[in-house]
């Protein structure tokens, strides 16, 4: 494994345990509030370009959590924040074009000058960062998002949880462990550009496919009124409790949620296939009659068809079928 990549993962891991995610929490039901707000003053019914008020909506929500800013996209739809976070994931077909160079010939890409995105965007964010991290640590200023979790590590900071137990049906954060650290050489080369990297690939991992989910979630919801019913009764009962304003233990036990927003991800994964590179020989023996063993070696691609395996019917009766039970 790789020492740097490692030496990272141990810095980021924390940032999505139970604990520090009930935090982040916070900052997401903020955003989430901005939009209720101005959805509820536009009239009972109302036409909504769904993909663009996620991607809106999931815009605001990394801008908090991972670059510490406070964006408003639904009211100030030309914010730079968002213009160059769209700018970022724009043009699909030369962005997906140059993954796959990168992908098969990095030193090649390397050697013609081939960026993955536009300079005057990563520019635009790695500054915006670096000047967020210039203010806190001038201003002793502390907020719980992802710059201030990678902040305390350079600083040698180590974690340790709480004992508090937190709910869990289902949805995806890491495991908590006693400790958190990263070994000297690490923190002392944890820079601000190194911060600033992460923060954009939490943006560009989050921002279209966030979004994606959110609105294919829409869809299934609206041709589905049966579903959509059972899924409203199940939030109005978790508002009622919660005497209007959601927790992060309320929204831990809403189980129907769970498996709603998972039957959306295994129906429509925002992306289509992930990749993978073999670190020792394995070999995979054959499942039928007709088959070969085959021998994947150090160094070799995988390609995973997440689509294809999450609509095989072997794997999934009916997989046309949105069914979230």
């Amino acid at each position: 494994m790789n020492a740097a990549w490692r030496d990272m993962r141990s810095a980021l891991s924390p940032s999505f345990t139970s604990n520090k995610m009930k935090i982040i929490f916070s900052l997401m039901t903020d955003c989430a509030d901005v939009y209720v707000d101005y959805f509820s003053k536009q009239g009972k019914r109302i036409n909504v370009e769904l993909k663009s008020t996620t991607t809106r909506f999931a815009n605001d929500v990394i801008a908090s959590a991972a670059f510490g800013i406070k964006c408003d996209s639904i009211n100030e739809k030309e914010n730079d924040f968002y213009m160059m976070g769209a700018k970022l994931i724009s043009t699909l077909l030369r962005r997906n074009i140059r993954f796959f160079l990168y992908t098969i010939a990095p030193k090649l890409c390397q050697v013609l000058n081939i960026s993955l995105f536009p300079a005057d965007t990563v520019n635009f964010f790695v500054n915006l960062i670096k000047e967020v991290i210039h203010m806190r640590e001038t201003k002793n200023v502390v907020r719980p998002d992802m710059i201030n979790q990678l902040l305390d590590v350079r600083k040698g900071k180590t974690y340790a949880d709480s004992s508090e137990e937190v709910i869990d049906t289902g949805y995806a954060t890491v495991q908590e462990s006693s400790i958190h650290s990263t070994n000297n050489s690490a923190k002392q080369k944890l820079s601000d550009l190194d911060i600033a990297a992460q923060a954009l690939v939490f943006f560009f991992a989050g921002f279209d496919s966030v979004a994606t989910l959110m609105s294919f979630l829409g869809y299934e919801l609206a041709v589905n009124p049966d579903i959509q019913q059972k899924l409203q009764q199940e939030i109005d009962e978790t508002l009622l409790q919660c005497n209007g304003n959601l927790t992060y233990e309320a929204l831990m036990k809403m189980k129907y949620m769970d498996m709603v927003v998972s039957e959306a991800l295994r129906k429509w994964p925002p992306a289509l296939v992930t990749d993978r590179v073999c670190s020792k020989t394995f070999t995979i023996e054959p499942t039928k009659p007709h088959e070969k063993p085959l021998t994947l070696n150090p160094g070799d691609f995988l390609f995973i068809p997440i689509n294809g395996i999450q609509r095989d019917p072997e794997y999934y009766p009916n997989p046309d079928k949105f069914d979230p039970e």
